[in-house]
């Protein structure tokens, strides 16, 4: 008769930070349907709300804008993610 052993390894690990890319902030990224204005801000905010929350890093890796001048308001909310991120460790 043959037997099965299974055991938990029981550690204290956890995420050390998020990746993400692709972000393309600008006011409209589906002009077809202007109810979604701000949907990239909000998308990306909420990636920055789960890392605050978790004490993660953040990486963001490439297009996180959608051009070289963005408009004002895409400056700012950008600005605001980075300022979450920021924690005394």
């Amino acid at each position: 008769m043959s037997s099965t052993h299974t055991s938990t390894v029981k550690t204290n690990a956890r995420p050390l930070g998020a990746f993400t890319s692709d972000w393309h902030m600008k006011p409209y990224t589906w002009m077809a349907y202007p109810e979604l204005r701000g949907d990239s801000y909000r998308s990306a905010g909420f990636i920055s709300q789960f890392c605050v929350e978790r004490e993660l890093d953040l990486y963001v890796l490439g297009d996180t804008l959608d051009k070289r001048d963005p408009d004002s308001r895409t400056v700012y909310e950008l600005l605001k993610i980075i300022a979450a991120q920021q924690r005394v460790d």
